[in-house]
């Protein structure tokens, strides 16, 4: 898990979640991402709390390969403009919607 809030990072989730790796850093940096190993990973889910952080991460992680990513978007009209096939699934949480693609 990476997580951009020292606070955040430190005092909740290893608390919350002792049995996670977690790492203090910004989660959109294709450094922090590269340097955890991202390409490896099974599945990845971007739910910064900005859609196009989320959309452009979405697709960097879809360029090293990885099988499994989950967007968070909020703002459905940003669905009309983007290639949705890119993304394996897409949550939008304001209308409690989940679109899948199906590889």
């Amino acid at each position: 898990m990476i997580e951009n809030n020292q606070e955040t990072c430190w005092t909740d989730l290893c608390q919350e979640f002792p049995d996670v790796h977690v790492v203090q850093g910004d989660g959109t940096a294709k450094s922090v991402l590269l340097e955890e190993s991202v390409e490896n990973f099974d599945a990845v889910a971007t739910l910064t709390g900005v859609d196009e952080e989320n959309i452009i991460t979405s697709m960097f992680l879809e360029t090293l390969g990885v099988q499994k990513i989950l967007s968070k978007v909020n703002r459905t009209s940003l669905l009309e403009i983007i290639d949705t096939s890119q993304f394996s699934s897409i949550v939008t949480p304001k209308s409690i919607d989940c679109w899948y693609h199906d590889r």
